[in-house]
């Protein structure tokens, strides 16, 4: 006779083996359940639902306080806001529905805000005022007309076009003394392009009410002619407020080129190429239009732009639009730092509202020309007071000058490695950085002295789960339900992935790397936020607090563990199973499982109340080399599991 011990589990689920394999001190499951300082198996904490914020409101966030924190496109506060809540109204200047708080950053005592709206703009605001980067530059009317305040700038990733127009040219020499604009339209790509009364018009942007009067449309633009370049810059001016003033899905917008009498450039008013082939066509009367000549006038992605005017080249704009310099945001060394696309945007140093000017310490730093396939800049961390800025498959590792822009520098490139989740990126430690890759949890940490950093795989005993649940997402949770924090109370690390909470355990001085997770299927999470010593996340309209206020309110959460099957030492030997005794608090439902090639055959072993060892062990019976326990709780309040040991004999000879 004789008994082996499982003496702590302090290396948690671990998938990497197979489970008739898998040794002690390791999971085959842990679910609601956390590994202890002291190597214990933890249930967890409740999920109480502290409030219900109005479904008028969108995104969520927790300031020191306990004050909670949502926003809205409505200037006025909904009715039902939880006490102690502050409402925030960001709206679209096109008045388009938000659709999502992207990011939260806390900077000079207000809080800094990226929103997105349905129309797929992306706006920035602090102290709830919209950041409007650079203000609009008024544009004179040549012909007397007054200012025109034109959109300021387009990015170069948007798809866009340039069309130059003229006065027509007339043989008589007598021109008409007004122009009509009678319609400016905007066709699909999918589009065969044939205008007129047998074209298909999937959208259009201005167009004349039915009926005729004089000869001409009701409802069109009327226009004093005017010759020369006095009339290209007139003309390009009314076509310009014609589509700004219109509002179509895509968005056109429109800007008289500089120096350039009849010339505008038009763009699709989304990040990226996704609406390339997007056609314009204008119908007009007394005008000819040049580049290209022959209609219709086609958005690309390229970069199509009129030749600087003369003397210093003005500052570059930021890309992602004159107030979408990026869809993520943080405070690092005294600036705000912004990702789009390829570009690394930051404000000047202690001045969140101000991002472009040769003047200021604002500026943007293209990452496409740093490493190859374009760098798609998704995030952002402090990773031991350098900027850790993350790609989806690349990242940069930078050195912030406080106050001096001309001091940052690139320190490494990491390529092959990165997350397409922006709030999966958590400072972690000391000198850590946790991120969800395609491959897994991830960890950016130093590899020796020369500091190099490096992908770390302390997430590797769960890639297989972690994998698994990555592909159950759809896009949208892959890009916003997917958060990292770390938990105050513990300083266990969570990994929320929708409706699965992944928590690391990490305390090496006592030799823990144990990854258990949470089902949070009753409370999946849209934002997830660290604050005042607890967790809150929302979930759905719920604002859900981890163990309540005090952190330490249970529930009748079934917590389970499955130790790996132990055999003694002698794989291959036959054993006679005798008996179990456990190590626990709480009450623990126990089963047995005997062949690991059917593992979800289990016998029932015990319901235990209190630990066994000052009492009989708990007799089982059981022939096979090796024998695994579940362990189920079924105790409203706290439980934990301690040890095991099992009983046996040897019923064969080695």
């Amino acid at each position: 006779m004789g008994y082996t011990v499982v003496k702590s589990f302090e290396r948690g689920i671990d998938t990497r083996r197979l489970i008739d394999t898998t040794e002690a001190g390791a999971l085959l499951d842990g679910r609601d359940c956390h590994i202890t300082l002291g190597g214990e198996i933890e249930k967890r904490a409740a999920f109480v639902v502290a409030d219900t914020l109005p479904p008028e409101t969108i995104g969520f966030y927790v300031t020191e306080g306990r004050v909670y924190h949502t926003w809205g496109d409505s200037p006025t506060p909904p009715v039902g806001l939880p006490a102690g809540t502050v409402y925030h109204y960001v709206y679209d200047p096109d008045d388009s529905p938000l659709e999502r708080i992207l990011s939260v950053e806390e900077f000079m005592g207000d809080l800094y805000v990226v929103a997105k709206f349905v129309d797929g703009h992306v706006y920035h605001f602090w102290k709830d005022t919209l950041l409007l980067i650079p203000p609009p530059e008024p544009v004179e009317d040549p012909d007397g007309g007054g200012p025109v305040t034109p959109p300021p700038s387009t990015p170069a990733n948007k798809p866009q076009t340039t069309v130059m127009f003229f006065p027509a040219i007339y043989l008589s020499g007598t021109p008409p003394t007004h122009m009509h604009i009678y319609a400016i339209y905007l066709v699909a790509p999918s589009t065969t392009y044939n205008f007129g009364p047998t074209g298909t018009i999937d959208a259009f942007m201005l167009m004349p009410e039915t009926g005729t009067s004089g000869g001409k449309p009701v409802g069109d633009i009327t226009l004093d002619y005017s010759p020369g370049t006095l009339g290209a810059a007139r003309i390009a001016t009314a076509m310009m407020e014609a589509v700004n003033s219109f509002t179509t899905t895509p968005k056109v917008d429109a800007q008289a080129a500089s120096g350039t009498p009849g010339q505008v450039l038009f763009w699709v008013d989304v990040p990226g190429t996704a609406y390339n082939g997007w056609k314009i066509e204008f119908k007009t009367s007394s005008m000819r239009i040049e580049n290209p000549a022959t209609p219709p006038y086609v958005f690309s992605g390229g970069v199509v732009v009129p030749p600087p005017p003369p003397g210093p080249p003005p500052p570059p704009p930021a890309p992602g639009g004159p107030i979408e310099v990026g869809t993520f945001a943080l405070a690092h060394n005294k600036r705000i730092f912004s990702v789009s696309g390829t570009f690394l945007n930051f404000s000047a140093t202690e001045d969140p509202a101000t991002w472009f000017g040769s003047e200021t310490t604002a500026g943007t730093i293209d990452h496409s020309t740093l490493a190859n396939h374009a760098p798609n800049l998704i995030s952002m961390g402090d990773y031991g007071g350098d900027l850790a800025v993350f790609g989806t498959r690349h990242i940069f590792v930078w050195h912030i000058e406080i106050g001096n822009p001309d001091g940052d520098t690139k320190k490494q490139a990491l390529h092959g490695t990165g997350t397409f989740a922006a709030h999966s990126v958590v400072p972690y430690g000391a000198s850590d950085v946790m991120y969800l890759d395609v491959s897994g949890v991830r960890s950016l940490r130093a590899r020796d002295s020369s500091e190099q950093s490096f992908a770390a795989d302390i997430g590797n005993l769960i890639d297989d789960l972690v994998r698994a649940k990555i592909t159950s997402l759809t896009d949208d949770q892959k890009k916003y339900n997917v958060w990292g924090i770390v938990e105050p109370r513990s300083g266990r690390l969570w990994m929320a992935l929708f409706d699965r909470i992944f928590v690391l355990t990490y305390y090496p001085s006592s030799r823990i790397s144990a990854w258990t997770y949470y089902d949070a299927t009753t409370a999946p999470v849209d934002y997830m936020v660290s604050s005042d010593n607890s967790v809150y996340w929302r979930s759905g309209d719920n604002i859900v607090i981890y163990g309540g206020e005090d952190g330490d309110e249970y529930d009748d959460t079934e917590a389970l563990a499955r130790v790996p099957y132990i055999d003694g030492g002698k794989p291959a030997t036959l054993k006679n199973w005798t008996g179990i005794d456990l190590a626990i608090l709480g009450t623990w439902a126990v089963r047995g499982s005997f062949d690991p090639t059917v593992p979800t055959a289990f016998d029932s072993l015990a319901n235990l109340t209190k630990s066994t060892y000052a009492q009989q062990k708990i007799a089982i019976n059981g022939e096979s080399p090796a024998l695994s326990l579940e362990l189920k709780s079924t105790y409203i309040g706290p439980a934990r599991i301690g040890n095991a040991a099992l009983h046996f004999s040897d019923s064969t000879a080695d």
